[in-house]
């Protein structure tokens, strides 16, 4: 898939005369091409048309929907639908480094609406490798779609930090939350100092730049504006 006009934006296949379907159907996309939820590309026409590919691959678009595949007696046709979803919230969008803050679950429908039938599970990741996750869970229906782990997230990595939630029945059904944390108190037992030179002659000429790079219980750079007694 390439654009959006037939033979020349995308492959068809045009057979005028039966077609049994079966097989892998493997989608690429060419060309920079990045379709929106809602295009279609009609890649097979058959007179008439049975069966269905019993796989089908293709790079991965979650941020946008999932690819979907469409059966007529005539045709297949390539959709770019809406996935279910999860949205994640946090008791604070700016937390501090060590500090559990409250994770909110909730389950949300391809347009984007709550939904309380949602019974499946979903699994925590975090681009801070340090962080505190918490476990699987599995949906029950008194849910109702929606889980908070109060305490239960707690960051060890300052800066822009990315936690995921995914569906243990389904990988393209995620979301996630940006936090931006910030490091905690300095900690002078992690804190480094360094000399250059780390030597000299004692002279009363020879000089030593001494470097105090503060930083907290994880090791996290705290920044400007700290005293330190050295």
């Amino acid at each position: 898939l390439g654009g959006t006009t037939p033979g020349t934006g995308h492959d068809r296949l045009q057979a005028n005369r039966p077609v049994s379907i079966n097989g892998t159907l493997t989608i690429s996309l060419v060309n920079s091409f990045a379709p929106a939820v809602g295009q279609t590309f009609q890649v097979l026409t058959c007179n008439p048309c049975s069966g269905a590919f019993h796989t089908v691959t293709g790079p991965d678009i979650s941020s946008t929907g999932a690819f979907e595949v469409q059966y007529t007696s005539t045709a297949v046709t390539v959709r770019i639908s809406r996935l279910p979803s999860f949205v994640l919230t946090t008791s604070t969008p700016t937390p501090v480094a060590g500090v559990p803050l409250d994770l909110t679950v909730q389950a949300v429908d391809v347009n984007n609406n709550p939904d309380p039938t949602y019974v499946g599970s979903v699994l925590f990741s975090s681009a801070d490798s340090a962080a505190e996750l918490p476990l699987p869970y599995t949906f029950t229906a008194a849910d109702l779609g929606q889980k908070s782990f109060p305490g239960g997230l707690t960051m060890r990595t300052a800066g822009p930090m990315l936690v995921r939630g995914i569906s243990g029945e389904n990988t393209l059904m995620r979301g996630s939350v940006v936090l931006n944390v910030s490091a905690s108190a300095v900690n002078a037992d992690v804190s480094t100092i360094n000399a250059a030179p780390n030597s000299l002659e004692a002279n009363g000429v020879a000089q030593s730049t001494i470097t105090v790079t503060p930083k907290d219980d994880f090791g996290n750079n705290v920044g400007a504006g700290h005293t330190v007694a050295i």
